[in-house]
């Protein structure tokens, strides 16, 4: 792999509790190898899109999980990685980010970024993506277009029951 990887696996991902959402944008930045001027200029864009208000200089240990859903995925989508990694990070979210953070997602993918997006949600799989794979004890059990994997899926799921 070539190019920057930026990767939202878990909500704290990168972040340190006593610093403020400045102060860990900056850090993100620097674990992600962008100098700290670079972020700085993104700064503004990233709390607006978080939309985390007066938050912005609260620690972050007060923060609720959704707002560091917010700030971390605004993070991780304002770095403009070659690869996105995201891990059911939608899921603790708000239904008017949801939207938001899904617009930003097809977004990256028009512009041919690579977004890896590890869910339960199939409504979202089948909105953001084009290709799907189905796991099943850690092995790939489908791979293809995601209407077709997805519907097979969910065919499966309801004769199960």
């Amino acid at each position: 792999m070539r190019g920057t990887i930026a990767t939202l696996l878990q909500l704290s991902a990168g972040f340190e509790d006593e610093l403020d959402a400045v102060e860990n944008i900056l850090l993100v930045g620097e674990l992600l190898g962008i100098p700290a001027p670079r972020m700085r200029k993104k700064i503004p864009a990233i709390l607006d899109f978080a939309d985390i208000g007066n938050f912005a200089d609260a620690e972050l240990r007060t923060y609720s999980s959704g707002m560091r859903a917010r700030l971390g995925f605004s993070v991780a989508t304002s770095v403009d990685p070659d690869v996105l990694l995201l891990d059911e990070v939608l899921s603790t979210s708000d239904e008017s980010f949801k939207k938001k953070s899904s617009a930003r997602i097809k977004e990256m993918a028009r512009q041919a970024q690579a977004i890896v997006y590890v869910t339960h949600d199939l409504e979202s799989a089948q909105e953001l993506c084009t290709r799907a794979i189905e796991l099943r004890d850690g092995r790939i059990v489908a791979d293809g277009p995601s209407e077709q994997v997805i519907s097979a899926y969910a065919r499966r799921m309801r004769n199960a029951k």
